[in-house]
C-alpha cells in the first residue's frame, strides 16, 4: 500500500513555494525608491558644495589677484571683479557635463564691507571704515537641467547656488 502524502503544512516547502519571489516583488520597490532618494539628493548636495565652492574660489582669485602692467582705463577693482568671475566659471564647468550648454549664472559685485552689497562701489579706501569686499554669487538653475531626472514625487530644488564675499585690502588697491 502506498505511504499517503498528508496535506501540506504552513511551514512545509510546497506551503512556501514562491513566497520569495511575492516578498522580493513587495520590498524591491520601497527599496528602489529608498535608493534613487538617497542617489537624488547625494547629487544635488554634491552640485550644491561644487557651486559653493566656485563662488569661494572666485572670490579669492578677485583678493589675490596681481596687476601685470599698466592698464589704463580699466580700475584694479574692475580686473579683480573679472578675475572673480572668470575663476568662479572655470570651477563651475564641471557641471557642463549634465547641462550642455552651460547655464550656470555668475554674478560679481564689489561694495562696501560694510554694505548688503545691493550698491556696487567704484573706490575703496585703505582704512577698515572704507574697505570694499567682493561678493561672488554662483547660480544653476537645477529644475530646467537636473542632473538625475525627479522621479516619485521626490522634492527637487529650482536652483542651486554658492555664495562668498571677502574683504579686499584697501591698501594693495589703487582704485
Amino acid at each position: 500500500m502506498p505511504a499517503r502524502r498528508s496535506a501540506p503544512t504552513l511551514s512545509s516547502p510546497l506551503r512556501q513555494r514562491g513566497a520569495t519571489a511575492l516578498e522580493f516583488g513587495l520590498v524591491f520597490p520601497a527599496l528602489f525608491v529608498l535608493f534613487y532618494g538617497t542617489l537624488t539628493f547625494a547629487l544635488i548636495f554634491t552640485a550644491r558644495m561644487g557651486l559653493q565652492h566656485a563662488a569661494e574660489e572666485g572670490a579669492r582669485s578677485a583678493v589675490t589677484f596681481r596687476i601685470e602692467g599698466n592698464t589704463p582705463g580699466i580700475t584694479q577693482l574692475t580686473l579683480r571683479r573679472d578675475a572673480a568671475r572668470a575663476t568662479a566659471l572655470q570651477q563651475a564647468s564641471w557641471i557642463s557635463r549634465f547641462a550642455a550648454p552651460l547655464q550656470v549664472v555668475v554674478e560679481t559685485r564689489i561694495c562696501a564691507a560694510n554694505s548688503d552689497c545691493s550698491v556696487e562701489t567704484t573706490t575703496c579706501g585703505r582704512e577698515l571704515a572704507d574697505a570694499c569686499k567682493i561678493f561672488v554669487s554662483v547660480t544653476y538653475p537645477y529644475a530646467t537641467r537636473p542632473i538625475l531626472p525627479s522621479a516619485f514625487g521626490l522634492p527637487v530644488p529650482t536652483t542651486l547656488s554658492g555664495e562668498a564675499s571677502l574683504l579686499l585690502d584697501g591698501r594693495l588697491i589703487g582704485s
